[in-house]
C-alpha cells in the first residue's frame, strides 16, 4: 500500500505526535509499504531515509511577525495554510498515495484539497478539535464543556486572549467542514475518543488505536542501589506534566533512602536527594527505567496516552499516575500501580509512602506490569493500523458507536 503521512511536527521536534509520526513511517516502511511523509518545519527541504522520504515545509502563518511565541515550535493553524497545502498537493500528485494519514491540525490543509483525493484518516493525539489549547484545561481544572465563548475567559501564557479567541473561532467554523471530508478518526485512547464523540459529524467514524511503543525485549533488571523514583517528562516549561506536584509530594513523603531522578526537563533541579539527568533517549532511557524502583506520571491534565507510562510498565516497574485521561486506561489501579487525584501533592505523597514502604506490594505490581501493556507493542498496533487502512481504502469502514464523556 502507498501511504502518505502528514504531521504537524517531526523529530527533532519533541512530543508524542512527532515521535509517533516518525515511528509509524519507519515501521510501515519496514513492513514493505511505500511511505512518504510531509511535516511542518521551519525550513523547506527533503530528507531521504531508508524507509521513507520526508518533506519539510514551513507554513504561511510563520511569515507573520508575532504569529508564534518566541522559542515555541512552528505549528499548523486550524485552517488551510496556502504554502503547506500546495506542498501536500505536489506530494500527492507525485506519490499518488492510496491513503493519507494525518497527525494534527495539518489535516485542515489536507482536507481542503480538491476531489478526487485519497481517503483521509486522522489520529487524535490530543484535544485540538475541541480546545484551542489542545489540553482541555481551564484555570488548572478540567474543562468539561470544550470550546465555545468560554474560551475568551480561559487562561494561557502561550495563548494570549486574542490568539486563543481567534483559534477557537476558527475551530468553530472549520471543524464541521473538516469532519465531513475525513473518512476515519483514530483516537489514542478511549478517553480521547469519548471527548470527541460530542462532535456529531464524527459519530460512528472514531476508532481507538494506542500509540506504537517499542517494548524492550528484556523485561526487568535489578533496581539500582540506592533506590530511586523516576520521573520522565517536561519541567517548568510545561506545568501540566506535573513535575512541580511530584517535587512537593516527594518532599512531603520523604521516603527513607530514596532519591528522585528527573529526566527530560529544560529547567534543571538538583539537591541532595534529587538528581536531574537531563534529556535521555534510546538505551539510556530504558536503562533509567530498569534502574528505577517506581515510576511516576503525575500529569495535571487529562494526558491522552503518555508512552512514558507504558515504557515504565514494560520494564516491570510499578507506576503511580494521575487518575485522568488515558492514564486511567494504562495503569491498573492496585494491580500494576496506583492512581491518584491529579494535582494533589498530598494524595501523591501517600501513594509514594505506600509503595516505598511495602516490598511485597511492589514485587506483586512489578510482575503484573509487563503483561498489562503487551497490547501497546509496535507489531500489534502496526497490524491494527494496516487492517484499518484496508477497511478505509476498501470503502467498508464499520460504524462504531461511542458515548460522549
Amino acid at each position: 500500500m502507498r501511504i502518505l503521512v502528514v504531521a504537524d511536527h517531526f523529530p527533532p521536534a519533541s512530543g508524542g505526535l512527532a515521535v509517533q509520526a516518525e515511528r509509524l513511517c519507519t515501521r510501515l516502511g519496514q513492513a514493505g509499504h511505500d511511505v512518504s511523509a510531509i511535516a511542518v518545519g521551519p525550513d523547506a527541504g527533503v530528507e531521504q531515509r531508508p524507509e521513507f522520504e520526508l518533506v519539510r515545509q514551513p507554513v504561511t502563518l510563520g511569515r507573520l511577525p508575532g504569529a508564534y511565541q518566541e522559542g515555541s515550535p512552528m505549528f499548523h493553524p486550524p485552517w488551510p495554510d496556502p504554502e503547506f497545502r500546495h506542498a501536500v498537493k505536489r506530494v500527492v500528485r507525485r506519490f499518488r498515495p492510496d491513503i493519507i494519514h494525518v497527525h494534527g491540525w495539518s489535516v485542515f490543509s489536507v482536507a481542503s484539497l480538491s476531489t478526487p483525493r485519497p481517503p483521509i484518516a486522522v489520529t487524535l493525539h490530543d484535544y485540538g478539535l475541541v480546545c484551542p489549547k489542545k489540553s482541555l484545561m481551564r484555570h488548572r481544572n478540567l474543562c468539561t464543556a470544550g470550546r465555545g465563548a468560554r474560551c475568551i475567559t480561559c487562561d494561557s501564557e502561550a495563548q494570549p486572549t486574542p490568539r486563543r479567541t481567534g483559534l477557537a473561532a476558527a475551530l468553530g467554523i472549520n471543524v464541521p467542514l473538516l469532519a465531513r471530508r475525513v473518512q476515519c478518526w483514530i483516537a489514542v485512547s478511549e478517553y480521547v475518543a469519548r471527548r470527541h464523540a460530542s462532535l456529531s459529524a464524527l459519530i460512528g467514524r472514531i476508532r481507538v488505536l494506542p500509540p506504537l511503543v517499542d517494548l524492550p525485549a528484556e523485561v526487568r533488571g535489578d533496581p539500582a542501589t540506592p533506590p530511586y523514583i523516576l520521573y520522565v517528562g517536561a519541567g517548568d516549561e510545561n506545568p501540566d506534566k506535573g513535575r512541580a506536584t511530584l517535587l512537593e509530594a516527594f518532599r512531603l513523603a520523604n521516603p527513607p533512602a530514596y532519591r528522585l531522578v528527573l529526566v527530560g526537563g529544560r529547567s534543571p533541579v538538583s539537591s541532595h536527594d534529587v538528581e536531574d539527568r537531563g534529556y535521555l533517549r534510546g538505551r539510556e532511557l530504558v536503562d533509567a527505567f530498569r534502574g528505577a524502583t517506581i515510576a511516576v506520571v503525575p500529569s495535571r491534565w487529562p494526558d491522552p496516552c503518555p508512552a512514558v507510562a507504558v515504557e515504565a510498565l514494560a520494564c516491570g516497574r510499578p507506576v503511580i499516575a494521575s487518575d485522568a485521561g488515558g492514564l486511567s486506561e494504562i495503569v491498573q489501579d492496585g494491580t500494576s500501580g496506583l492512581l491518584v487525584r491529579p494535582d494533589d501533592p498530598s494524595a501523591l505523597a501517600g501513594a509514594l509512602a505506600r509503595l516505598t514502604s511495602d516490598d511485597r506490594l511492589r514485587e506483586t505490581m512489578s510482575r503484573a506490569a509487563r503483561p498489562s501493556v503487551e497490547r501497546f507493542s509496535t507489531p500489534r498496533v502496526l497490524r491494527a493500523h494496516e487492517d484499518l487502512y484496508a477497511e478505509i481504502v476498501g470503502g467498508h469502514l464499520r460504524h462504531v458507536e461511542l458515548q460522549a464523556a
